[in-house]
């Protein structure tokens, strides 16, 4: 059994209110094309998106069921894309996630790591709650997943559709902020 996982995406919240179409090209065309190619030979797909479909104020987690609601061009484009990816693919497996930081690529973490070091004082919003995801955690859950369904334990039908993952917790961005600084010894406002 092959299988194929998409990480790839255009992440950029607000570049991509001015960079429509190649917001749009990356996370609904490429998602598209990997759905068509994953159909034809029979190959489940994972695709990851976001929590920003739903863009509301709500205070619990969110389900899978709830209505979603995107308010920009990068959660329009994130959740046309899962719709590609489902429509083409019914073998598709959406993961939405939040918040996503390691130590390689662009992240929030690495952001603040960065500023806190350049600067003494940085202004984050405190209005905005997530659940920061440690990327190799959400790997390792893809992983076992696939052993799961590779073992048998886990039929490969129950895997489709969409699916939510991130770590414990919430946060806002503020407070992730403020606990990095902490971890990390940076004496920063």
């Amino acid at each position: 059994l092959q299988w194929v996982i998409n990480c790839a995406a255009y992440t950029a919240v607000d570049k991509a209110e001015s960079e429509p179409d190649k917001a749009r090209k990356i996370n609904v065309l490429g998602v598209k094309n990997l759905a068509e190619s994953c159909a034809q030979l029979g190959i489940p797909l994972i695709h990851f998106s976001t929590d920003y479909v739903y863009h509301n104020r709500q205070n619990t987690p969110y389900v899978e069921a709830d209505p979603v609601s995107p308010k920009d061009v990068y959660a329009r484009t994130k959740l046309a894309g899962e719709r590609a990816a489902l429509r083409i693919n019914p073998r598709s497996m959406v993961i939405r996630t939040s918040w996503v930081y390691s130590n390689f690529g662009h992240n929030f973490v690495k952001t603040m790591l960065r500023l806190g070091r350049e600067r003494s004082e940085i202004s984050v919003v405190a209005d905005q709650i997530g659940s920061p995801t440690y990327a190799p955690d959400l790997a390792e859950t893809v992983l076992k997943i696939i052993q799961k369904v590779e073992s048998g334990a886990v039929p490969r039908e129950s895997i489709a559709g969409i699916w939510h993952y991130s770590n414990e917790g919430v946060a806002s961005w503020y407070d992730f902020a403020s606990a990095i600084f902490e971890l990390e010894n940076i004496a920063c406002k």
